[in-house]
């Protein structure tokens, strides 16, 4: 017997010993419920029904403003919204959302769910608990309908109506709230606060300008950015609409988004206006005499008089069981309890509650009990056939012992079209169910021959659920099934505006390369359409990931051009099936290939495959992915923890940190440091950093508390010290290194975190030339190894490579070919992949664009350094990376004028991007991360990374 069947057991066993006024007992159960339906909303309520009816007004209300965004389309949610009213602190206690076992503090909450919409209020009418409902129920109308819209207006828009009042004339939208002009540093009054001297007004700095709330994909993490982010966009959203001119545009803005036209362009078109004074122009707005509101006259009975009914006691626990299985996986033995409650309690009464079966027969199979599930489910149809809910949760688990597969035999066939009859009898008895249509889609679709239905039904889907990716996919996969090219490539054109991710675009273009491969023989049997064949052929060699679909493309791709000897455009694509890889990695070859085959290209169709080809090889490249960090500041120092934590420093005494990925960025200011260059970082997770300072003072502080405090930890002597870069064998071995200081080196060393500082003594140290010294470029021409092998790289008179194997204890020199004799030339940065394979990179950065002796390999641990004989990387470069998780031989490397990649341990570089940076760094994890000048930070993406 499953566990939870042993509990329902001993439930109804101590349950049969009482009375059935037992299940009276049950928490917050002891009051009376009613039942109200409106328009749009099923309300189960324990208060009165004057008390319900006017909150059900008042969401009616809500949802009719709001669809005034939109109106060419009815703003609904395909779902059946239940509305949970609680009367008190008591009854509302049990039912409180939890999370990990705990109960989330809060007087309401709403839940989306496939099934259905959950909401849940302590209505008590001493507090206001609605302005939370109205946020989140727009939050899930605006994902469910507009998810294009992007996040700055969904927040705004959420933040904006959430204000709403009903009242005798109809109702108030946009009114004042208090919480996000304090986030925003204004009062009450709608004045600047004061943090300065009296009589000066000044703004709270949030670092989040304008600029950063219009391109946000995601909300912040951060707390206070997050109000501050709320706030802004709330503020923004206010100054849109609470005027005629801008709300008709902002109404323009959104029918151009909801039309297929990238959100940025169509505000942009909207208000053409920079974001630095836009923000003026909100802040200005913001900060009048007084904040406008509007007055919508609407219906008083926005309900649409629904009748307010009580409900019996059997009926009540079923629903209370259903929000406890909704609100949380955890709760569902508690939600068995209220279900076989009611059970017992309406049998006692001559009803079988068919709801509640199906309830229990849910419970099953989320405890992996398909026995169990049948037979509720039996029930359940017995009793209430008619019920779309019902009949989706029994075609659901049928589809579920499939295994989500075609049907391998008579027996499963025949669920499988029990299945299809449960979900047609559901969309019949609700035909906005929209679960139930995604669901008869995929399950026609499962059938041997279905002749068109799967289209139809997941069109009918995606016509309820249009922000929803899983459904365009499916609806993909049918059209291309069914062979309409033109509705599948439509759909992958509606994935990337959804916003897909790269898994699921990746596998619908694949479902359209595979469309592509059977088109093939359609082209052949056409003698004078070889090209065409051949052209798509090559599309399919060069843009799918399957290499089974590769090895039969180019296998008759071969073929074809072979028997197509005479032909230029043949003779072309044959050359993917020898030379991909080369193709692919070269952007030279490609780039002459690609024009090569667009001039031979004679027909529509080869000349579409050119394109497809060229948009291809652009998108499959990685690419930089550019963060907003509000900072301006030369960013030299980065340290990438994970992909989540990272540190930048520079000039202006700045040092950043963002813990949510470069959603948001926290400016860390350092007391006595405000003017001093941050040119390195080493930081060992999101509370603790080390920090070096290059040119006078030459200092190095600490924080153990993620920058809320920096401790000053050493101040150098030394009246020439310089500090050029930072290493750290672990987290608590390092070393500091600056330029010469009575004709040796400067090193410091620590063993306790950087904590403390010791110096090597200078007779330990190898004398330096004349001329010779360290750049702070990026804090990388220092390198170390496993537990003690150090590199020191050089330049100005000469470009050098000082080592040592024992920790700095002893040391030998090596020459390398970079450039050298200006003191703006040599070695600005070393990375070892192991103790003995290393790569240098350097050059004049008076000379940036030149490649002459920019990098060196060395594969003796540093002793001997070897010029390269393939391509140098574009330009001077200050920062080279190893990428372990790209292969052990694939190096990157940054400058101003660009960055490249080498996949060949550096024997040769490729062009990675023209877009500069000045330092780089890889995080264990393997995101790849740069910055540079005017505070830029970005992340290396590849093709397919989440």
């Amino acid at each position: 017997m499953q566990p939870w069947k042993t509990l329902i057991a001993a439930y109804l066993a101590a349950f049969s010993l009482t009375s059935v006024a037992a299940a009276q007992g049950l928490p917050g159960d002891d009051r009376p419920w009613h039942r109200l339906d409106t328009a749009h909303f099923i309300f189960l309520s324990q208060l009165d029904a004057d008390n319900t009816e006017r909150l059900a007004n008042d969401l009616e209300r809500l949802r009719q403003v709001l669809e005034q965004l939109t109106p060419e389309r009815q703003l609904s949610s395909p779902n059946l919204t239940y509305i949970y009213l609680f009367a008190s602190y008591e009854t509302f206690r049990p039912f409180q959302l939890r999370r990990d076992g705990k109960a989330v503090d809060g007087v309401s909450y709403f839940i989306a769910h496939p099934h259905a919409n959950y909401a849940a209020l302590n209505a008590d009418p001493h507090i206001e608990p609605t302005r939370f409902l109205y946020s989140q129920f727009i939050h899930q109308l605006l994902s469910e309908q507009l998810p294009q819209l992007p996040l700055w207006f969904r927040q705004g828009l959420a933040e904006y109506y959430s204000t709403f009042e009903g009242d005798t004339q109809g109702a108030k939208i946009g009114l004042p709230s208090r919480q996000h002009l304090q986030s925003l540093g204004y009062d009450g009054q709608l004045q600047l606060v004061a943090s300065g001297p009296p009589g000066e007004s000044q703004d709270v700095e949030t670092g989040l300008d304008m600029a950063q709330v219009l391109t946000l994909q995601q909300s912040p993490t951060d707390p206070f950015i997050r109000n501050v982010f709320l706030a802004k966009s709330w503020g923004l959203v206010h100054y849109l609409l609470n005027n005629p001119e801008r709300r008709q545009r902002s109404l323009d803005f959104v029918r151009q988004v909801v039309r297929g036209e990238a959100a940025e362009t169509a505000f942009a078109a909207a208000f053409p206006i920079a974001p630095q004074e836009l923000e003026a122009q909100v802040k200005a707005y913001l900060t009048g005499d007084r904040l406008p509101f509007l007055r919508v006259v609407m219906p008083l009975d926005a309900s649409q008089g629904g009748l307010y009914r009580p409900l019996l006691r059997h009926e009540a626990l079923f629903h209370l069981g259903d929000l406890l299985l909704h609100s949380a996986p955890d709760r569902r033995l508690e939600a068995a309890n209220y279900f076989e409650r009611a059970v017992v309690l309406a049998r006692s009464q001559g009803i079988d509650h068919g709801p509640t079966h199906a309830a229990l027969g849910e419970v099953a199979d989320l405890a992996g009990d398909a026995e169990a599930a049948s037979r509720s489910y039996a029930l359940a149809i017995e009793h209430a056939g008619g019920d779309a809910l019902v009949q989706f949760l029994y075609g659901q688990s049928l589809l579920a012992t499939l295994g989500q597969r075609p049907p391998g035999d008579a027996a499963a066939a025949a669920r499988l079209a029990a299945a299809i009859a449960a979900f047609e009898q559901s969309t019949r008895a609700n035909p906005d169910f929209a679960e139930s249509w995604a669901n008869l889609g995929f399950a026609y679709g499962l059938q041997e021959d279905p002749s068109g239905e799967p289209v139809q039904a997941l069109t009918r889907a995606l016509e309820l659920l249009p922000g929803r990716t899983d459904i365009a996919l499916n609806l993909l996969l049918a059209q291309a099934k069914e062979g309409h090219r033109e509705g599948a490539d439509a759909m992958l054109r509606r994935l990337h505006w959804l916003g897909a991710s790269d898994t699921d675009l990746s596998r619908a273009q694949e479902i359209l390369l595979q469309m592509d491969y059977q088109q093939v023989n359609g082209l052949v049997r056409h003698g004078n359409r070889l090209d065409d064949a051949i052209a798509l052929l090559t599309r399919i060699q060069v843009e799918s990931q399957d290499p089974a679909l590769r090895q039969r493309a180019a296998e008759r791709l071969k073929k074809l051009a072979a028997s197509h000897s005479q032909s230029r455009f043949a003779e072309l694509c044959a050359q993917i099936i020898d030379h991909r890889d080369q193709i692919t990695a070269d952007p030279q070859r490609r780039a002459s290939w690609l024009n090569d085959l667009a001039t031979a290209a004679a027909s529509a169709p080869q000349k579409e495959v050119v394109e497809a080809l060229r948009q291809h090889f652009q998108e499959s490249a990685p690419r930089w992915q550019l963060l907003t960090t509000g900072s301006d500041a030369s960013l030299r120092g980065l340290d990438a923890v994970s992909s989540e934590v990272v540190w930048a420093s520079g000039s202006d005494g700045t040092i950043l940190r963002t813990v949510d990925a470069g959603a948001s960025w926290s400016r860390l200011p350092v007391a006595g440091a405000e003017s001093l260059q941050f040119r390195d970082i080493e930081a060992f997770d999101e509370q603790r950093a080390v920090f070096m300072t290059a040119g006078q003072p030459a200092r190095i502080y600490r924080t153990d508390d993620g920058g809320a405090t920096f401790t000053l930890v050493h101040e150098s002597p030394h009246e020439g010290a310089f500090f050029d870069g930072m290493a750290f064998w672990d987290a608590r071995s390092g070393v500091v290194m600056s330029d010469p200081v009575a004709a040796h080196l400067l090193l410091l060393t620590t063993t306790d975190g950087g904590v403390t500082w010791q110096e090597i003594a200078g007779d330990r140290l190898l004398p330096t030339l004349e001329g010779e010294a360290g750049f702070a470029a990026s804090g990388t021409n220092v390198a170390v190894s496993g537990n003690d092998l150090l590199w020191i790289g050089t330049g100005g008179a000469a470009a050098r490579m000082h080592y040592s194997q024992d920790g700095g204890r002893s040391w030998q020199v090596s020459q390398s070919p970079l450039r050298s004799g200006a003191p703006s030339s040599g070695i600005f940065s070393i990375a070892f992949r192991d103790p003995l394979h290393g790569v240098a990179v350097g050059g004049d950065y008076q000379d940036a664009e030149n490649s002459l002796h920019n990098v060196a390999r060395s594969h003796d641990g540093g002793k001997t350094w070897q010029a390269i004989t393939g391509k140098p990387p574009a330009g001077h470069r200050a920062c080279v990376a190893n990428l372990p998780l790209r292969g052990a031989t694939t190096w990157l490397a940054v400058g101003r004028t660009g960055a490249d990649l080498s996949e060949d341990d550096g024997e040769s570089w490729r062009p990675l991007s023209e877009m500069g940076f000045y330092t780089c760094s890889v995080a264990d994890d393997g995101s790849v991360w740069a910055a540079g000048d005017q505070g830029r930070v970005a992340r290396l993406r590849w093709p397919g990374e989440p």
